[in-house]
C-alpha cells in the first residue's frame, strides 16, 4: 500500500507541468526543479530516495521519501530486526568548483530520520519486548557531479557521519557513508 502512495505523489510531480522543472543550468542563472533518485549506504543499512531539488545558482537543496533496508542487525545479533522501513530525508548541496563544461565537485550535508522496529529476546518473561528505534542521522561528504547528457547528472560522494543526533557527534555510532544519485529533469 505504502508503495501505491510513493508512486501517487510521483506522478501527481510529474503532472506539475514543464514550465516548472528543467535540468540543472550550467551557467547559474535560473532556478531549477527536478526530481532524483539517490542510493546511500552507511551504518549496515541502505538507503533508497526519491527526493525533489531545487537548483538556486550553486546550492541545491533536496527533500524527499526514503526506503531504508538493514543489511545486517544494528545491534545484539539475536534480537530480530524489521528489514525494511520508511521515512524523510533533507539535504544541502554546494558546488565548489567547475571542471570543464560537465563535470562540478561539491560538498553535501544531509539528514536522515527512519524508524525500525525490533523484539529484543530474553530468558524471564515476557520472553521477548517490542521497541521502536528512532534513527536521526546525518553526513558530511564531499563528491562529485557529471552532466551526461542536457537533463541528466549522475552524482557520487563520499563523507562520514552520525547516527547520534544533529551535527555529526563523533562517538561510537559514527560511520563512513557512499552516495551514488541520478538526477533528471522531469521535463
Amino acid at each position: 500500500m505504502n508503495t501505491v502512495k510513493l508512486l501517487s505523489v510521483i506522478l501527481f510531480i510529474l503532472s506539475i507541468g514543464e514550465n516548472y522543472c528543467v535540468g540543472q543550468s550550467a551557467d547559474y542563472k535560473s532556478r531549477n526543479f527536478g526530481l532524483a533518485y539517490q542510493f546511500s549506504y552507511n551504518n549496515n543499512t541502505a538507503h533508497h530516495r526519491i527526493p525533489l531539488y531545487w537548483n538556486p545558482n550553486r546550492h541545491l537543496f533536496f527533500l524527499g521519501p526514503q526506503r531504508t533496508s538493514v543489511i545486517k542487525p544494528l545491534g545484539d545479533p539475536i534480537d530480530d530486526y524489521e528489514n525494511e522501513s520508511y521515512g524523510l530525508n533533507a539535504g544541502w548541496q554546494y558546488t565548489f568548483k567547475d571542471i570543464g563544461n560537465n563535470m562540478r565537485l561539491f560538498f553535501q550535508y544531509e539528514f536522515t530520520y527512519y524508524q525500525i522496529k525490533k523484539i529484543e529476546h530474553q530468558l524471564g518473561p515476557p520472553v521477548s519486548t517490542e521497541h521502536t528505534l528512532s534513527r536521526l542521522e546525518n553526513s558530511l561528504s564531499a563528491g562529485v557531479s557529471v552532466c551526461l547528457f542536457e537533463r541528466l547528472f549522475l552524482k557520487s560522494n563520499v563523507g562520514f557521519g552520525s547516527g547520534s543526533g544533529f551535527f555529526l557527534l563523533l562517538d561510537d555510532n559514527a560511520f563512513v557513508t557512499a552516495n551514488v544519485g541520478i538526477y533528471i529533469s522531469v521535463f
